[in-house]
């Protein structure tokens, strides 16, 4: 089974590849695709051109031979719904993949677009965070829907064939994207937060921004 991991990636941290490496090594993922969201600009959000975060992510998963950068979203005309995404990927892979989302995300589930189609389309591995867990119950209710749902350990547990909700209680390291940002815009030292190839693809785009000041 392969597996998408959508976000901004605004820019991908080492957090981001822990997490992805835990996920495919727990649920037994062939391939996990990180798909890159077409963002647009936030007031007072300094948002990452999309090649830089492109060419970032493909850095970061060069040595991960399980790893791969899905850049549809980036490359699709208009707002890029989730079940588009998912529906392109069913035409090219003809199977039902797992997506990889936060527990906030998971909470606005009934809010997004065609989000049946959704469940239809990918099994969901819901992301748990400390001190907080969606209302799995509710969030199925809204949605009108029964999903087979299991919950996955760290440690882990051997997976039932059928299921389509996962709650992953994997590991979860304290990364700020935010802090990462202004890190590099103040000259300080990133890579504890980052791989090494990615830090020199920021700050080559850090020092364009402040030449062209």
């Amino acid at each position: 089974m392969k597996a998408l991991f959508g976000g901004s990636f605004n820019p991908v941290h080492n957090g981001h590849l822990i997490l992805a490496r835990d996920v495919v090594e727990d649920f037994g993922f062939e391939k996990l695709f990180f798909v890159p969201a077409k963002v647009q600009p936030l007031k007072g959000k300094l948002l990452i051109p999309p090649e830089v975060r492109l060419s970032a992510l493909r850095a970061a998963v060069s040595l991960y031979p399980r790893f791969d950068v899905w850049d549809f979203e980036l490359k699709s005309e208009g707002v890029s719904y989730t079940y588009r995404t998912l529906e392109h990927f069913h035409r090219l892979y003809g199977e039902r993949p797992a997506f990889v989302l936060g527990a906030d995300s998971f909470a606005s589930l009934p809010r997004w677009k065609e989000p049946q189609r959704v469940l239809e389309l990918a099994r969901l591995v819901v992301m748990a965070r400390p001190g907080y867990s969606p209302d799995f119950e509710e969030v199925f209710r809204q949605l009108g829907l029964c999903p087979k749902f299991i919950i996955v350990e760290k440690e882990g547990v051997e997976l039932p064939q059928e299921w389509d909700v996962a709650l992953y209680r994997g590991r979860l390291l304290d990364i700020s994207a935010t802090e990462i940002r202004r890190r590099l815009l103040e000259g300080d030292s990133i890579s504890y937060f980052v791989p090494e190839q990615v830090e020199k693809i920021l700050r080559r785009w850090r020092d364009g921004l402040q030449q062209n000041v």
